[in-house]
């Protein structure tokens, strides 16, 4: 029988490591080679487990610390709109994890009240297009 209830991949990346889940039980993992690029190996991993329809299932990453940066992100006074306060958290995200010069970041928020601190994440934006691509090209929906 056919189920019409979409599916919920996981994707957890650790350095060399890969673990797919799908409703919370693993259903494969894989290492991460010297020879294969992260792009390739998530690939091969969600390959075998998209049916017929992949634009209803949803492809939800999960990173290990050392590939992403948490920080806290005090209000200012004459903050106005959620876009004000994300711009105000990328330049404090580019100051704190400088890195090379060509490099961009991806912030966002884990946790935001208005007129209160909040709690941000950033991760390379190179990382986030790749991982993007990813669900583009199996036609999922990244979460």
């Amino acid at each position: 029988m056919l189920s019409l209830r979409p599916r919920k991949f996981l994707c957890e990346i650790y350095e060399h490591h890969l673990v797919l889940r799908c409703a919370g039980n693993r259903i494969g993992e894989c290492e991460i080679t010297d020879d294969a690029t992260l792009e390739e190996a998530v690939d091969g991993l969600i390959a075998p487990h998209i049916g017929r329809v992949p634009w209803r299932d949803t492809l939800g990453f999960w990173l290990e610390s050392s590939r992403v940066h948490h920080f806290t992100v005090p209000w200012q006074e004459g903050i106005t709109n959620p876009e004000d306060f994300r711009g105000y958290a990328a330049s404090l995200a580019i100051k704190q994890w400088p890195g090379e010069p060509e490099r961009s970041l991806k912030t966002d928020f884990i946790s935001v009240n208005y007129a209160s601190t909040a709690l941000a994440a950033t991760i390379d934006d190179r990382l986030w297009q790749i991982l993007l691509r990813i669900g583009q090209q199996r036609k999922l929906r990244v979460e």
